[in-house]
C-alpha cells in the first residue's frame, strides 16, 4: 500500500511540475497578446510600411535621353474591405480588379467567388450551417479611378 501512494505522490508531483513548465514557456513567449488592432490602426501601420515618396525609386539624373519604353504605368492600388461575413484585400491595376485574400469571419465559410483579374471581382460569405437556410452576402469590388471599391449586399 505504501508503495502505491508514492507512485501516486510522484505522478502527482510529476505533473504539476510539467504544468508549471508549459505555462511559463507559453506565458514567456507569448505574452499578453494586448488588444486587436482596429482598422484604423492597421491602416495606419500598413501606412507606415508603403515607401514614401523619397524613398521609392526616382529616374537617372544623367544627361541620358528618356528610354524608348515610355513613361512608367501607375502602381496598383491595394484595399482591406471588412465585411459582414468576412474580410478581404482587393487590388486594382491596369483598369481590372482582384480578390488577392479572401477570410471568412468565424461562424462563416466561402460560397463561391469570382477572384479576377475582372472588371468586376466577387466573393460570397455564407453562415457556416449544416442544415437549413443560411444568411449569404456577396462582395463585389470594381475599380474606380484606379482604386478598389466594395459593395456589399445580402444575397439570399
Amino acid at each position: 500500500m505504501r508503495r502505491g501512494i508514492v507512485i501516486a505522490a510522484v505522478w502527482v508531483a510529476a505533473l504539476a511540475g510539467a504544468t508549471i513548465a508549459g505555462v511559463a514557456s507559453v506565458s514567456t513567449l507569448g505574452g499578453t497578446g494586448g488588444e486587436p488592432l482596429s482598422q484604423h490602426d492597421v491602416e495606419n501601420r500598413l501606412a507606415r510600411t508603403s515607401p514614401s515618396p523619397d524613398e521609392q525609386a526616382s529616374p537617372a539624373r544623367s544627361g541620358a535621353p528618356p528610354s524608348a519604353s515610355g513613361p512608367a504605368a501607375s502602381s496598383p492600388v491595394r484595399r482591406y474591405f471588412p465585411t459582414t461575413g468576412g474580410s478581404l484585400w482587393a487590388t486594382c491595376g491596369g483598369g481590372t480588379a482582384t480578390l488577392d485574400t479572401m477570410t471568412p469571419r468565424s461562424g462563416y465559410r466561402l460560397d463561391g467567388s469570382s477572384a479576377g483579374p475582372a472588371e468586376t471581382a466577387w466573393v460570397r460569405f455564407k453562415v457556416d450551417v449544416e442544415h437549413g437556410h443560411a444568411d449569404e452576402y456577396r462582395v463585389t469590388v470594381v475599380c474606380r479611378d484606379g482604386v478598389p471599391q466594395a459593395t456589399e449586399t445580402p444575397d439570399r
